[in-house]
């Protein structure tokens, strides 16, 4: 006998590798995600990273989610800008022979959206995280 269950990976669920972006480029990545509460409410969030290479070595960038918060006519219901995210990333090492990259990551997410329509968290969060890749083929 055995349950099954359906699973669904959802952000912050990402991979991350030790290559930072090109110095002087500007990459832009979107995505959006739409959550469904078992209570009826939804949320849709659309998602856009901007990332500019700084250096060779140092990127930084902004994330910025942009909610559309629906709680069936609450007065928490509302649309707009979520809690910004600043990061930036520093190589380390690059990759050589066996010896893996290594790259320095920073987060802070800054506490300016509405609580009250539930677009921010009320409060500023800190990560720092180390992080390693090694190309090993054409798999990295």
């Amino acid at each position: 006998m055995s349950l099954a269950h359906d699973a669904w990976a959802y952000r912050p669920f990402v991979t991350e590798d030790a290559g930072v972006a090109t110095a002087g480029r500007f990459e832009l990545e979107t995505s959006w995600d739409h959550l469904a509460w078992p209570n009826g409410h939804r949320d849709d969030v659309l998602l856009l990273v901007n990332t500019y290479g700084a250096t060779e070595r140092l990127e930084v960038a902004v994330e910025a989610p942009y909610v559309f918060h629906n709680d069936r006519g609450t007065a928490s219901s509302g649309n707009g800008f979520g809690d910004v995210t600043l990061t930036s990333k520093l190589r380390l090492a690059p990759e050589r022979g066996a010896r893996p990259a290594a790259t320095l990551k920073g987060f802070v997410k800054l506490a300016h959206a509405s609580v009250r329509q539930d677009l921010g968290t009320g409060a500023a969060h800190y990560a720092l995280a180390g992080v390693a890749s090694k190309t090993l083929g054409a798999v990295v």
